[in-house]
């Protein structure tokens, strides 16, 4: 099941000597999709754009805590989404900085676990699957999160 599975990436700053990886930061205005996920789904606080490739996109998206299940928050976002390109959706915690990249990914990765969190969605209406990734806390009395034999 890959409970409790970790990786390691390096997401320390680079020096000027090492090779970095160039990520392109898209502006929201620039996707009018963003815009309608921020003004239409209450529990969506902030969303940061990043392009890997060109058209190829993955969407950080700070959310709320909320009431709503972690499932009904993706068909939400899926259903708004008119963007074919979006390979990867994140989901995160509203208190998270999506501008401090280090901390972010070192955030996302420590409470994240492959067999629980990621999930591929492969709706008819998108021309490709998409990876979501519940980055969120886990915290053990909140309802939408159960772990086998917790205590």
């Amino acid at each position: 099941m890959g409970f409790g599975g970790k990786l390691g990436i390096d997401a320390t700053r680079k020096l000027p000597e090492e090779k970095q990886l160039q990520v392109q930061t898209q502006r929201n205005e620039q996707l009018p999709e963003i815009t309608y996920l921020l003004n239409n789904i209450p529990n969506i606080l902030k969303i940061k754009v990043f392009e890997l490739a060109p058209f190829r996109f993955v969407l950080l998206i700070s959310a709320s805590e909320t009431n709503v299940s972690l499932q009904q928050l993706k068909e939400q976002i899926v259903r708004s989404l008119s963007i074919n390109n979006v390979d990867v959706i994140i989901l995160t915690d509203s208190f998270i900085s999506l501008d401090d990249f280090e901390s972010l990914i070192w955030y996302c990765l420590n409470n994240t676990d492959p067999g629980r969190d990621c999930t591929i969605i492969n709706e008819i209406s998108l021309n490709h699957p998409i990876l979501f990734i519940d980055a969120q806390r886990k915290i053990k009395d909140e309802k939408r999160f159960q772990r086998n034999g917790q205590m």
